[in-house]
């Protein structure tokens, strides 16, 4: 893959599910894959909705998840830009996304 158009740093707990949204810039870049990485040494919890554990998947240790969007798939998130929330199983780290 290319180098990441833009990359982010959100800091999760085991506390709280933090979303992830989709940036949506003034010049509409359109951005069409997104790849969360787990950079920690305990599990990253994915889920695609907060409340609701039956969409709850694992990103292990070092390991990296992937999601592409359909082409122009950007201006669907106009009124929702949150495309998962993830949760540190123990402790506090950094996930990364980078988006493409």
């Amino acid at each position: 893959m290319p180098s990441a158009i833009l990359s982010v740093r959100l800091t999760v707990d085991n506390l709280t599910w933090v979303p992830v949204t989709v940036p949506l810039s003034n010049d509409s870049t359109a951005y069409q894959w997104a790849v969360i990485a787990n950079p920690s040494a305990v599990n990253l919890k994915r889920r695609t909705d907060s409340s609701d554990s039956t969409t709850e998947r694992l990103i292990r240790p070092g390991h990296e998840w992937v999601m592409r969007f359909e082409p122009n798939l950007h201006w669907r998130f106009r009124n929702d830009p949150i495309i998962c929330y993830l949760q540190a199983a123990a402790g506090t780290f950094d996930a990364v996304v980078d988006f493409y």
